[in-house]
């Protein structure tokens, strides 16, 4: 099974390069398969991880009260690999959000600092609200990433001859194609409703946008740096 899952990996990471299904440049993909290629694991976690972290960083310098820093607990989870960390931060905007909802009840602020109060708590809430969404959907996609990898790795030891059949090789790639490029769109799509929503409340509520195009940005580099992923992973 593990070589099997190695020929779709092959497979999937072509797809990839070659039909272009992450829609970012095609030598960002040659250096994110080089670096899977080149590193070791734990050298593309840490960059993930700062990744993940420089946008926390930056979503702290926007908001009034900073986001809390991970428990022991959470930090002893991500490094046994039973929680990822999309999934805790995940679980931290959320907690974040209710917070911001149910703040300021019962309290009434001085004139002059009842505005710049308020606009901080709405920010506060649409940050929340969005960056649970987004950080929700990495954790499924990551996922359904991972399972269109086995089930691929099933199809092609169905109907290959031979071991690295290229006949069974070239239908794999004929049948998942659509696949992959379904999937990356499927999340490409929700990601863009998802910050679209998100830049047009902060518009609304005459908030400073920037904080949207860092964002996108790191949407982009955990693109890339899950492409370095897979590759370090099933190509080592």
């Amino acid at each position: 099974m593990k070589k099997a899952l190695k020929t779709i990996a092959i497979i999937y990471l072509t797809l990839i390069i070659i039909v272009g299904s992450l829609a970012i440049w095609q030598w960002d993909n040659v250096k994110s398969v080089y670096i899977g290629l080149k590193e070791s694991h734990e050298q593309i976690e840490d960059r993930r991880v700062k990744n993940q972290t420089a946008l926390v960083d930056d979503i702290n310098k926007f908001l009034d009260e900073p986001v809390r820093e991970l428990t022991e607990e959470e930090k002893k989870k991500i490094e046994s690999g039973s929680a990822a960390l999309s999934e805790v931060y995940a679980k931290i905007f959320e907690e974040r959000e209710a917070l911001s909802k149910s703040a300021q009840v019962g309290k009434t602020p001085e004139p002059d600092k009842k505005s710049k109060l308020a606009e901080n708590k709405k920010k506060d809430e649409i940050i929340s609200k969005y960056m649970a969404q987004i950080y929700s959907l990495q954790g499924e996609f990551t996922a359904r990433a991972e399972a269109t990898i086995k089930q691929g790795a099933r199809y092609y030891e169905s109907i290959k001859a031979h071991p690295q059949d290229p006949v069974a090789r070239a239908k794999t790639i004929t049948h998942f194609t659509p696949v992959v490029r379904g999937l990356e769109a499927e999340c490409d799509g929700r990601f863009n409703k998802i910050v679209a929503k998100l830049q047009k409340e902060l518009e609304v509520a005459k908030i400073d946008t920037d904080i949207v195009g860092t964002i996108k940005e790191t949407y982009k580099n955990e693109k890339q740096l899950k492409l370095s992923y897979y590759s370090n992973k099933y190509l080592k």
